[in-house]
């Protein structure tokens, strides 16, 4: 009930106005909402798409692939607080890569 009433007491004092302002102001021009900061979003993908990459290319030369402790990297991740985010979406894209290539192999 102390959540419904501190919840109920800053909507009615208007604390939550500037969500509605932000959502009615967003300007949808090509799928990408303008004034919204994409620059943390376009990292993560270049690591990501880094590590996809990778893995493509360790099977395309070696027709095998390196071992990254997934687990591992998350948990270092998690304890310094995301300053290890660029190693762990490496490990996701190069993670998935592997994943996908090893079902395209197993159906073939």
């Amino acid at each position: 009930m102390n959540l419904h009433d501190f919840v109920k007491k800053n909507y009615e004092n208007g604390n939550y106005d500037f969500a509605k302002k932000n959502y009615e102001n967003y300007n949808f021009s090509g799928g990408i909402p303008q004034g919204v900061n994409y620059n943390m979003f376009r990292h993560q993908s270049k690591d990501f798409q880094l590590g996809y990459n990778q893995a493509l290319n360790d099977y395309k030369i070696r027709n095998k692939f390196k071992h990254y402790p997934v687990k591992l990297i998350y948990l270092i991740n998690m304890l310094f607080n995301n300053r290890a985010i660029e190693i762990y979406n490496f490990v996701k894209g190069y993670s998935l890569a592997k994943n996908t290539l090893r079902r395209k192999k197993a159906h073939l």
